[in-house]
């Protein structure tokens, strides 16, 4: 994005402007660092490249605003309106977006780092190739939002509703997915190497080709599975999917299909394969004394359920 000239005269760092009206100003370039602005309007205006670190932006109004390329790290945004703004390349590092609404919102390749986010409205904004490395989006609403090929490591999403989200490519290497809700999201080809799960409602989620193990991850857990206990991922599709040495202990898999899925050294036991699709999955060394299955189940060939303590319903 290539910056253009900035109107002059538009300094106003560390002011006291609370609740000051902005409504379709023309504030590019503008420069608000640790000014307080609580409950200021910024509907519709253009805060382009606008500086607003260290701001206080609570309970302030931007909903349609332009804030493309816009620095608000650390800013407090808690409770703010940012519904439909463009914050597309913004920077919103370690800036306070608790409960904001963000619904709509364009966060593409916007910088979120460690933002927190806590019960955040997300719900249809597009955060395609955003950066989320260790952001709290606890009980967040990600409804249907665009994910595509985001980072979020180390990002806390527990029960956060990702609805119909769209992961497909995104990073979440050791991601907190703790009751969280991700029905009908697509996670095709995402990293979910060394994430937690439990809890996690993955009803009709597509993971085809997904990876949740790597070799430095396991060295690192001692040999221990990775936790992804009393999940339900029914009817989902774990095609080619790599879940080697992978805790899935008491889960729901009915119905899933985890045709030439990798289930080396994996844990089962207890979990439920009624309708499930095994055909051609490795099942080298995995655990499945107490599983379910019934007479759609379908194993490798060669594979004789009897043989591991399976349960015939």
């Amino acid at each position: 994005m290539q910056k253009e000239n900035t109107p002059s005269g538009l300094n106003f760092q560390h002011q006291n402007l609370e609740a000051q009206d902005y409504h379709e100003a023309n504030l590019q370039g503008a420069r608000f660092d640790g000014a307080n602005l609580r409950g200021a309007n910024f509907r519709q205006a253009n805060l382009l490249w606008a500086h607003l670190e260290k701001a206080n932006l609570m309970n302030a109004d931007f909903q349609g605003a332009n804030l493309a390329g816009a620095d608000l790290a650390l800013s407090n945004l808690n409770q703010a309106t940012l519904a439909e703004a463009d914050l597309h390349e913004a920077n919103l590092k370690q800036a306070h977006l608790n409960a904001a609404d963000l619904h709509g919102a364009n966060l593409n390749t916007a910088n979120l780092s460690a933002a927190l986010m806590e019960q955040a409205n997300l719900e249809g904004a597009d955060l395609s190739n955003a950066v989320l490395k260790g952001a709290l989006l606890a009980e967040a609403n990600l409804r249907n939002a665009n994910l595509f090929n985001c980072i979020l490591t180390g990002v806390d999403l527990t029960g956060a509703d990702l609805t119909g989200a769209d992961l497909t490519g995104s990073t979440l290497f050791a991601a907190l997915l703790k009751d969280t809700k991700l029905e009908q999201a697509h996670l095709n080809t995402a990293d979910l190497e060394g994430s937690v799960m439990e809890g996690t409602h993955m009803q009709g989620a597509d993971l085809s080709q997904v990876d949740v193990t790597h070799e430095g991850y396991l060295m690192a857990m001692q040999g221990n599975p990775t936790p992804m206990k009393n999940v339900d991922f029914s009817q989902a599709n774990f095609e080619d999917a790599n879940f080697e040495f992978t805790d899935l202990s008491n889960s729901n898999l009915e119905g899933a299909n985890l045709q030439k899925a990798s289930l080396q050294g994996s844990n089962l036991q207890g979990s439920n394969l009624v309708d499930t699709n095994l055909t051609q999955a490795d099942l080298q060394d995995a655990r499945l004394q107490g599983a379910k299955y019934n007479a759609s189940t379908r194993f490798p060939e060669g594979f004789t359920p009897a043989a591991y303590d399976m349960i015939l319903v």
